[in-house]
């Protein structure tokens, strides 16, 4: 689900695409915490669903800096 991979070896390309797969994972967790009724399930999909958002956060954060970079 997640990639981790340092940010100094992606090219804009692959942070691009990365950052499209981080969305996508974002919008199944979100759909899947709305479809669940288990509370400890529920605490997990929002466990997942910060972790990923801090990533895409981040993501956004590099790119930001790779075209200021260019």
């Amino acid at each position: 689900m997640v990639c981790e991979v340092s940010p100094m070896s992606l090219s804009r390309q692959e942070l691009n695409e990365a950052m499209v797969q981080t969305k996508q994972d974002i919008f199944r967790l979100k759909y899947d915490l709305g479809e669940t009724v288990d509370p400890r399930k529920e605490r997990e999909i929002k466990r997942k669903l910060r972790e990923l958002q801090i990533l895409h956060y981040w993501q956004l954060k590099i790119l930001e800096r790779m075209e200021k970079s260019e």
